[in-house]
């Protein structure tokens, strides 16, 4: 348990946890980066962490995800090492929505208020979601989950998972011009983001729903990603 909890605190790092709402993406040029899902390289020591992540709709405290996030040039990367003594997991996903019972982070993309129109139409958002070892159900769709297309995908997205006993942990690298292809960067600098995870059990009860935002049990009653009230700002440091 103290191994764990030294682990945990190395990957928060020095740089301290952010508040939910937004976050500033560092930009760190040439990074020594491998896709392995283990995320232990240097690089992320100095990346700020959001690690303060609560569990909307059941008015508590998370303490066991954290999140970082930074950029160079050409991508974007990501991180999640989440504390987890009761993994449920799966070899081979033959459908991705199989991973909608499965333990998972989900990130969420928009340009846009999802549930506010531009132009006359609502606009296009974006979900990615991975489970602990990697496998992905990714997806376009409009509020609410209207019009969704299960062939979407990020050009080049890159993801792996694994698992260690007592957590796991996923790591991705987006390109910069996937973001540019769906109009997300605004300003070239900033997006809004949700970030998620599902926490099953294998005690078949239904999973907890943690998020960054912890305002969202206002909105619904009922647990849901797809809510405009998830999303913050992440801006791109130059």
């Amino acid at each position: 348990m103290l191994k764990k909890w030294i682990l945990a605190l190395a990957l928060i790092g020095a740089t301290g946890v952010v508040f939910a709402g937004t976050y500033d993406v560092v930009n760190r040029e040439d990074p020594v980066f491998i896709l392995d899902g283990v995320a232990d390289e240097r690089v992320w020591e100095r990346v700020p962490a959001i690690g303060n992540f609560v569990l909307p709709w059941e008015e508590d405290v998370e303490s066991g995800t954290v999140f970082k996030a930074f950029h160079d040039a050409d991508n974007f990367y990501f991180s999640f090492v989440l504390e987890d003594g009761d993994i449920v997991s799966a070899e081979e996903v033959d459908d991705e929505e199989g991973i909608g019972s499965l333990d998972a982070v989900h990130l969420l993309f928009a340009a846009h208020q999802i549930d506010r129109p531009v132009e006359g139409e609502l606009p296009t958002y974006y979900v990615v979601s991975i489970d602990a070892l990697g496998h992905v159900q990714d997806y376009s769709t409009v509020y609410y989950r209207r019009d969704q297309d299960n062939d979407w995908a990020f050009t080049d997205q890159q993801v792996a998972g694994r698992i260690f006993d007592g957590r796991y942990s996923v790591e991705g690298v987006i390109p910069l011009e996937s973001f540019r292809e769906v109009g997300l960067l605004v300003d070239e600098s900033s997006m809004l983001v949700g970030i998620f995870r599902t926490d099953w059990s294998t005690d078949g009860e239904e999973p907890q729903w943690i998020s960054w935002i912890d305002d969202l049990a206002s909105v619904t009653e009922t647990p849901d990603i797809h809510l405009a009230a998830s999303f913050g700002w992440f801006r791109l440091a130059p």
